[in-house]
């Protein structure tokens, strides 16, 4: 837990200076995320994960065809992984 004594060696290696009212506030903001913090250990997430992985990636239905794929493949502007056309972004 943050006490008095790592309070202030929080502030000389922040390099900051604070007004007494300043200091209060402040203190009692990282004491609320720290609470926050502690809480998170108290969870059991053991039985309750439950990740749900989506492939996003989409086969463009026209190219299967396509006669002549590699032709397709190597004619692209945009960069290729495993025989894969890989675009930054695409606009729904």
């Amino acid at each position: 837990m943050l006490n008095e004594k790592e309070f202030e060696r929080l502030q000389k290696l922040a390099c900051i200076k604070l007004e007494e009212e300043e200091k209060n506030k402040l203190f009692n903001q990282i004491w609320n995320i720290v609470m926050f913090l502690d809480k998170l250990n108290d969870l059991n997430l053991e039985n309750n994960i439950n990740i749900k992985q989506e492939n996003n990636l989409r086969t463009i239905s026209w190219s299967n065809n396509f006669e002549n794929k590699e032709w397709l493949l190597n004619n692209v502007k945009h960069k290729k992984i495993n025989n894969t056309i890989v675009i930054k972004s695409v606009l729904d």
